[in-house]
């Protein structure tokens, strides 16, 4: 909370522009994880990999 705290007037007043960039990060990573993991393994675990990536 302390760390939130320390930019939460930059999070006021520029959050709206971070929502774009983190929700195609997240979505990039998703699609990325589950093709890259593709070449190697097989569809369960491509799965399982694209959500780990596009959830952290």
């Amino acid at each position: 909370m302390y760390q939130i705290g320390q930019v939460s007037e930059v999070l006021k007043t520029h959050g709206a522009q971070l929502l774009l960039p983190v929700a195609l990060l997240h979505v990039a990573a998703f699609f990325l994880g589950y093709w890259i993991s593709k070449i190697s393994f097989g569809e369960s675990t491509s799965r399982t990999i694209s959500i780990e990536c596009g959830m952290q």
